[in-house]
């Protein structure tokens, strides 16, 4: 995921704020510790009993320093790997209830279109 920020009435390029890879930082539900070199990524917990532990938000805490002025447009980037693990963190209960649900191929053959 990379984070900048670019001038709105003068632009002088991008400035960025941090970039992390996500598909590498440590994910929990308990409280997570970050610092300059180590990103973090907490799993947050729906408190309502019905929701048997269902995660409702993944957040990112992690180092940056911002020394900005002025208006700037913000841009977030992030990246297919970066969202298929987000999703996975937020939705393994439903992921996992498919195992099993779709037909393997036995074959070894590859149905591709012509």
């Amino acid at each position: 995921m990379r984070l900048t920020a670019q001038g709105w009435s003068r632009d002088h390029g991008p400035s960025e704020i941090f970039e992390v890879d996500l598909t590498e930082v440590v994910a929990s539900k308990e409280s997570v510790g970050f610092n300059r070199s180590f990103a973090a990524l907490s799993l947050d917990v729906s408190p309502h009993p019905s929701a048997k532990g269902a995660i409702r938000s993944v957040t990112l805490h992690c180092f940056a320093q911002i020394r900005l002025g002025g208006d700037y447009n913000v841009k977030l980037k992030i990246d297919k790997a970066e969202i298929a693990r987000l999703f996975y963190l937020t939705h393994k209960p439903q992921i996992e209830g498919f195992f099993g649900v779709f037909p393997t191929q036995q074959d070894g053959s590859d149905d591709k279109a012509a």
